[in-house]
């Protein structure tokens, strides 16, 4: 799936794991999220007072939904390190799972445990994430698109609530896979090529050569580098082990830190 997406330069994301994560719920008849809510009351004609708080408190626990830790403690751990790795992408995120929340408050007011738990701002802070600095040079027009996304996003999955479908992270993929075909005249929108991929601060120092958007070959791919001050640095290596470094901190942080942090 990668290997195919990449031929377009579009990132694969989740997409394979959607695939095989869908057919074996609906194989086994598995729901990734519980159909009924304990404790509350969930029709038509009863609607719970909106708690404020909470809603916060759900707008943080979004963040710790990605990794499977919905705890405020380990939430706000990984904002934490969404900050220290990069104040754009924090900001972001907080922007996107703050609009989910709100859009799961409009459009779910009689089950709001699901706003409160961080449900609906998941996928938005995902998206926002993504399109708000990281495949798209951050700028204003940007910044609409990835809001666009975050809402997008929410009622995609409150769509695949109502039909009942396993959600996995389609919302996420289907909405940044779409918008990243957003363009502008002018190149108001400068989406970066795969390649060049770092965080958005480079993106915004480099615009000009992050937003390269064809190479010829496997050579070209090899040789291409960007100035970084005085040095010259390679951006495939540099790419690779990047992700490594945080692919390894971020499974050595979610099975060792974050369930210690696991508080309702």
């Amino acid at each position: 799936m990668t290997t195919w997406l990449s031929q377009t330069n579009l990132p694969a994301l989740t997409l394979s794991y959607i695939l095989i994560g869908a057919c074996v719920c609906l194989g086994l008849d598995y729901q990734d999220l519980p159909t009924s809510t304990p404790g509350i009351l969930v029709n038509s004609s009863f609607v719970p007072d909106l708690q404020w708080t909470q809603v916060i408190e759900g707008t943080v626990r979004g963040a710790g939904q990605v990794y499977g830790c919905p705890g405020f403690a380990s939430s706000c751990l990984i904002l934490a390190a969404i900050l220290l790795f990069s104040p754009t992408m924090f900001l972001q995120a907080c922007l996107g799972t703050m609009v989910g929340s709100l859009c799961g408050v409009l459009m779910q007011p009689n089950d709001l445990h699901r706003v409160y738990r961080g449900d609906y701002g998941r996928h938005s802070l995902l998206t926002a994430l993504s399109l708000g600095g990281f495949f798209f040079v951050l700028n204003f027009y940007s910044s609409l698109v990835a809001l666009t996304g975050a809402v997008l996003s929410a009622f995609i999955f409150q769509a695949m609530l109502k039909i009942n479908m396993p959600v996995l992270t389609v919302p996420h993929v289907v909405t940044t896979l779409v918008l990243l075909h957003t363009r502008m005249r002018g190149g108001l929108i400068k989406r970066i090529d795969l390649v060049y991929l770092t965080f958005p601060e480079m993106h915004r120092i480099h615009p000009t050569e992050v937003n390269t958007t064809s190479y010829d070959s496997d050579t070209e791919f090899l040789t291409m580098s960007f100035e970084t001050g005085s040095n010259n640095v390679s951006v495939k290596g540099k790419y690779i082990s990047e992700c490594i470094k945080v692919n390894t901190y971020t499974v050595i942080m979610s099975y060792t830190v974050c369930p210690y942090f696991h508080v309702n």
